[in-house]
Order: structure tokens, then C-alpha cells, then sequence
């Protein structure tokens, strides 16, 4: 009788050195395979440009519709690490969202709600309770 082969697993990748070569393990194991929703947020300046607001995009009643639903005051909570930060620690990246966005509509020559409405959208955890968020460190759902 032969031996039935083993589960597969990530282990599988150093058990059964050639099984990458196959296509079964990516497969049977997704890699990175979302296992929640995700939501579709929209962070849209305001009328003068100088803040932005947490929109939700949704779908409209009509077909290609889509509706952006205010959220910031309800479900976002906006986190400030100022005063945890040691003097020397500082991100490296830049973070001022209205400032890239403001270059790259001017550098594309559209509006800069089009812009928001177009690169400003971020994918987070579907959350009843809302998101924190910070500039540097992005969203989380609140607990």
C-alpha cells in the first residue's frame, strides 16, 4: 500500500523541496488572501483645500453612481504622537496628504477634488465602530 503524502502547508516548501515548481501550494494557500472585508474610504478636501474630511464610498442607486458619505465626526478618531515621540525620533516619510495631493493635481492638471476622488481612496478593515488614524501610521480599526 502506498503512503498517503502528507498535508499541504508552508511547512511543504522545505518537507518537499521541487513542490514550488507545481502551482499547488499557491493554489491551496493563497498568499496574502484577504480574510475580511475591506471598506473603501475617501479623504476629500474640503471648499478651500486647507483640510481634508473621511469619506465612505459606496454604490449609488444607479448603476456607475458613487456616493461619498461623510464619516469623519462619526466613525474616525484622529490620533496626535507628538508628545510620544523621543527628540530624536521623526518619520521619514512625508506626510502632509493635502500638500501630495495639491502637487499631483496641478502636475496632471485636474481639480483637486478630482485628484481626491481619483488617488485619495484607501482600503481599511470593515469596522462598526470606526477607524484611528494617523498621518504617518495609516488606519486601524478602534476597538
Amino acid at each position: 500500500m502506498k503512503p498517503s503524502p502528507p498535508p499541504l502547508g508552508a511547512y511543504s516548501w522545505y518537507a518537499m523541496p521541487r513542490m514550488h515548481l507545481t502551482g499547488v501550494l499557491t493554489q491551496r494557500q493563497r498568499f496574502r488572501q484577504p480574510t475580511q472585508t475591506d471598506v473603501a474610504l475617501a479623504l476629500l478636501p474640503d471648499e478651500g483645500g486647507e483640510t481634508w474630511t473621511l469619506h465612505r464610498v459606496e454604490d449609488g442607486a444607479k448603476r456607475g453612481e458613487t456616493l461619498y458619505v461623510e464619516v469623519e465626526e462619526s466613525l474616525m478618531a484622529r490620533i496626535d504622537l507628538e508628545h510620544e515621540r523621543g527628540e530624536r525620533i521623526q518619520p521619514w516619510g512625508a506626510d502632509d496628504y493635502l500638500t501630495a495631493l495639491a502637487d499631483l493635481a496641478e502636475d496632471l492638471d485636474i481639480s483637486l477634488d478630482k485628484a481626491a476622488r481619483t488617488f485619495g481612496i484607501v482600503n481599511a478593515p470593515e469596522s462598526t465602530h470606526g477607524w484611528r488614524y494617523h498621518p504617518v501610521l495609516g488606519f486601524v480599526k478602534k476597538r
